[in-house]
């Protein structure tokens, strides 16, 4: 762990939830649902626990999180959603009539394999029969993958972007044809790390979706200023809008270091990440700032 001190649309996070005991209950004017993960504490008898991926990704942190730390209060206030753009017909089409040309597919996030999926099953449609090589960034891509009948042929040693260009086999290739299907939002680092590796490669970037800003009530806003304690970052999406919501006041305890990159340059002031990668070093690290924390508010 390191600290820094200083089809259409896949909309997952319209409104903040607590995690806790009872089933549902409402939340201004819309239905607020509460998982079954344990008892509800009394605000103010521990620390609040924000978790911020997109609706519907939360739930496996949450239990982890709550078997770990069952004092917690823990807030789902997602920070991101999905929308699928009409550039992914173009990976149907490509999908569909040349998939023999492409070397390598790279999937690089769990939203990216599950959007792929469905583009997979319109190009099966078309007449695809088999798919090219797929390179998954990490484990949990590759469940997702799984999910859908799709497993990895490579995945890099660390779970990080630069890691997948560095370590992905082209070398033995003569000329490389790789399809990216991606975020629009996504970086190039990957492309730029194969270019220096291998010089004949035609990288096909293809944005299949937009990450976008989760909706937020008044009262997810007040929740997450003043019940939060703590924040979970996964992605540099998420650490730029709860930084401009809430601001950067609260410690920042994010999935990698690419998401603890983007909480530095935006100027929280303590940012904790494990040093590779991963739901459970997720945990681990949140669970060791949780007790740091809870030690110095009873001191």
């Amino acid at each position: 762990m390191f600290l820094w001190a200083s089809s259409p649309c896949l909309v997952i996070g319209r409104g903040a939830f607590r995690l806790g005991k009872s089933r549902s209950l409402t939340c201004g004017a819309n239905r607020r649902r509460v998982s079954s993960l344990g008892s509800i504490d009394s605000l103010g008898a521990t620390l609040g626990i924000a978790l911020t991926r997109e609706r519907g990704k939360n739930s496996k942190l949450a239990t982890l999180v709550r078997r770990r730390l069952p004092e917690a209060r823990i807030y789902e206030l997602p920070c991101i959603a999905h929308e699928v753009r009409t550039d992914a017909d173009r990976i149907v089409q490509l999908l569909a009539s040349d998939a023999d040309s492409i070397d390598w597919i790279l999937i690089t996030s769990p939203t990216a394999a599950e959007v792929f999926a469905q583009v997979v099953r319109s190009a099966q449609e078309r007449g695809l029969q088999r798919l090219p090589p797929i390179a998954s960034v990490g484990a949990a891509t590759n469940t997702a993958l799984l999910k859908y009948s799709m497993q990895a042929n490579f995945i890099p040693s660390r779970a990080i972007g630069a890691c997948l260009g560095d370590e992905l086999p082209v070398e033995k290739l003569p000329k490389v044809r790789i399809l990216y299907p991606t975020s629009a939002s996504a970086s190039d680092e990957i492309e730029k790390r194969l270019r220096s590796r291998v010089p004949a490669v035609e990288f096909i970037r293809i944005d299949m979706y937009d990450t976008i800003e989760a909706k937020w009530t008044t009262e997810d806003i007040d929740t997450a200023r003043n019940s939060v304690d703590l924040v979970t970052l996964a992605s540099p999406s998420a650490v730029k809008v709860w930084a401009q919501r809430v601001g950067t006041k609260q410690p920042a305890v994010c999935i990698g270091k690419t998401s603890a990159d983007a909480a530095k340059e935006v100027g929280f002031s303590e940012v904790y990440a494990p040093s590779d990668p991963g739901l459970e070093a997720w945990v681990d690290t949140l669970v060791r700032v949780f007790e740091q924390k809870r030690t110095e508010t009873r001191g």
